[in-house]
């Protein structure tokens, strides 16, 4: 039988100088955006959350946040496991080598918040690097360097890279799985040399050998996307529907094959996902920092899980309820709703930038080969268009696609506009070239007066040259002014990205707020000296606005000097104390207690009692008015009210309120800025006269 060789599979896989540096590039931006933006929204909590729970908690599942919290709908936790079985080791890599302080040293455990989403980004990067590669493989080098440089000037695909979505780790399996549909694509259309020399049973053999290549990278494509439908985001069935008409029209697979292995494929992915998260959202009592289970008071319980999902009843399937939720609910509409037109007039301009009209060219100078790269997103788009909640997340996996379309589309215009033009020589014509020195046809070639034959002579040549100057001037300025078109469009869409940069770093004021407080709590306190060396705790709450803007247990206070162990009295006095307050428990370095010993992490460390060290508790307890608070025993509010009864303000941080334009002179226009606006209240509790009359003369 036929058997091809493995060198050129080999060289295939090795990667260039180019392709690391264009993975680098793309990196470098997504960790970019990691550090300067640390923090964390809303729709990434639930997974980054069950990161943090995963790392610091491992098998103890009565602590982590989801049952406290579960949120509007239920999500799959595999995505978290995963993130944080790779973040671990890194994480400890990091310390160990003194590039990262440890979370003792530090206080809050933010390093290890940015550590999971460098890790998450690298993972993303591989994915489209994948991508890049078998696009540059089909399509030749310089349509694989263009999707580099527009995928790492984008804002967006790299923003989003590091966030902890559900579409997010949908986007690494759809992009691996698109990148082998785009592989057997190109395999089957054959764009390679073949050698029509050989045998007419060797080329048969090749034939079938390149077959069978594209029904396993096809196969393999449909398992991938499956998987993704399944477990992490049921939106992808949009996606997958034209990428398997795509392979049965073309009959990369039969009917038969697609059915066959598309139903393996959802009954292995139910299973993996049916069998992890049913165990990981079973209830579960939880427990208190002394290790005594207790269960939440029954107030506390309706009134943050009223507005959330009930929690599980048994085996379930959570992308199953989410479908349910979005689909035969229609709840979906309660978030928001947009136009019809929504995705292609607004979000996919900002997403693409310059890829969007030349994702259009792409198709028109080689429709045979993009056209099926183009039509897949423009049909997985356009019925997502009549769901009415739209965010631009929901059609992550479209992005590569369209910018390899554009990759194309760009490296079709520059050859045209540039490199062709520039080889032009000079003296020549579009109409074709004339020799110098040639005569016309009314010329007196018989004459026998030789001034007048060279007069003649001498002035058509004289013309050519002129001609030919003329002809050279006008390409030399069609080269530079499409050398100074797609230079404009570069620039713009690198200050479209700082400009997109810049809003979204005032965009998270619970998390800069929160980070405050643990960094100048000593500052904030209201206290008297007495009573700041006779007080242990500190009691935070943390309202909605701020627990949606960027709070996540990452930033809790985490230190070995900072959690002390007392008198079992004293505990058991707190942990009543907490349940009449609805807390999230203490995090005392995500601490148990038990005795006199402090359980940190995977140390014991054995503490004096003493009365002057500080141990942190934060609750999210909902439904708590700003008249409320006087009641409770909390020392710090993050709130959205500028005013609280018993409290005074001791910090504000702003928040994203919109884009001004910046006028010279109050009259031209000069740039764009992001406007802000007080969004985050941090509030310390008034225990003293002195402090009191200023709260009250503030109110």
């Amino acid at each position: 039988g036929f058997r091809p060789s493995r060198a050129r599979s080999r060289s295939a896989m090795r990667l260039s100088a180019v392709d690391l540096f264009l993975d680098l590039c793309l990196f470098l931006v997504a960790a970019a955006h990691v550090v300067l933006v640390p923090y964390t929204k809303v729709e990434e909590s639930f997974n980054l959350q069950a990161t943090h729970d995963v790392m610091y908690h491992g098998w103890a599942l009565e602590n982590y946040d989801h049952h406290q919290f579960p949120g509007v709908v239920p999500r799959t936790c595999l995505g978290a496991v995963c993130l944080a079985l790779l973040t671990k080791p890194v994480h400890l890599f990091a310390i160990a080598l003194g590039v990262s302080p440890s979370d003792e040293q530090f206080g809050t455990k933010m390093h290890a918040q940015i550590a999971c989403r460098l890790v998450l980004a690298s993972v993303v990067v591989a994915s489209l690097g994948r991508f890049r590669r078998v696009l540059g493989t089909g399509f030749g080098k310089e349509t694989g360097f263009a999707f580099g440089v527009l995928s790492a000037t984008q804002f967006h695909l790299p923003f989003y890279a590091s966030r902890t979505l559900p579409n997010t780790f949908a986007l690494v399996l759809t992009t691996f799985a698109l990148a082998d549909w785009l592989d057997a694509h190109c395999e089957r259309l054959g764009y390679g040399v073949q050698s029509w020399t050989k045998p007419a049973e060797v080329r048969a053999g090749e034939d079938d050998w390149k077959m069978e290549k594209v029904r396993k990278k096809n196969l393999r494509a449909v398992f991938l996307l499956t998987l993704v439908c399944v477990v992490f985001r049921c939106d992808v069935a949009l996606l997958l529907a034209p990428v398997g008409v795509h392979m049965i029209i073309t009959n990369s697979l039969s009917i038969k094959q697609a059915v066959t292995f598309g139903g393996k494929s959802v009954v292995a992915a139910l299973v993996l996902t049916i069998a992890a998260d049913a165990a990981f959202w079973a209830p579960r009592a939880r427990e208190s920092i002394s290790g005594v289970a207790f269960p939440e008071p029954e107030e506390t319980l309706t009134r943050n899980r009223s507005p959330h999902w009930p929690g599980p009843t048994g085996a379930f399937w959570p992308e199953g309820s989410v479908f349910w939720f979005n689909t035969f609910l229609h709840k979906s509409g309660e978030y928001g709703v947009s136009p019809w037109w929504w995705y292609f007039g607004n979000a996919l301009p900002r997403a693409l930038l310059v890829a969007f009209p030349f994702a259009v060219v792409g198709v028109f100078c080689d429709a045979r080969r993009v056209a099926p790269i183009f039509a897949v997103p423009t049909v997985f788009v356009s019925v997502y268009s009549f769901l009415p909640h739209k965010e631009l997340r929901f059609i992550f996996p479209a992005i590569p696609l369209f910018n390899a379309c554009a990759a194309v589309g760009m490296v079709f215009a520059w050859e045209r506009c540039v490199v062709t033009q520039s080889k032009v020589p000079v003296g020549s014509s579009s109409k074709g070239k004339v020799p110098v020195g040639s005569t016309s046809t009314g010329s007196s070639k018989g004459s026998s007066n030789g001034s007048s034959k060279g007069s003649s002579k001498g002035s058509s040549t004289g013309s050519s040259k002129a001609k030919g100057k003329t002809i050279s001037k006008n390409f030399l300025l069609k080269t530079r002014l499409a050398r100074v078109v797609f230079a404009a469009g570069f620039f713009l869409q690198i200050a479209a990205h700082l400009l997109f940069l810049s809003a979204a770093q005032v965009n998270y004021p619970g998390g800069v707020a929160f980070a405050a407080l643990h960094a100048n709590a000593h500052k904030f306190t209201t206290t008297t000296e007495t009573e700041r060396h006779t007080k242990s705790e500190l009691r935070v709450h943390v309202d909605a606005a701020a627990a949606m803007t960027g709070v996540s247990r990452f930033g809790e206070f985490r230190s070995v000097d900072a959690s002390v162990s007392r008198a079992s009295e004293s505990d058991d006095a707190d942990n009543s104390r907490s349940d009449r307050e609805g807390s999230v428990g203490s995090d005392v370095g995500d601490a148990r207690v038990r005795g006199d010993t402090s359980l940190v992490g995977d140390k014991e460390t054995t503490h004096a009692h003493s009365k002057t060290s500080l141990r942190w508790f934060y609750s999210k307890t909902e439904g708590l008015r700003r008249f409320d608070f006087a009641n409770h025993e909390f020392d710090y509010l993050l709130s959205r009210e500028p005013v609280v009864d018993g409290f005074i303000v001791v910090d504000v941080t702003d928040g994203y309120a919109g884009m001004e334009i910046v006028r010279w002179r109050d009259m031209f226009p000069v740039f764009m800025k992001p406007r802000s606006t007080p969004a985050i209240y941090t509030h310390a509790r008034v225990h003293n006269r002195k402090h009191r009359m200023e709260g009250e003369k503030s109110g």
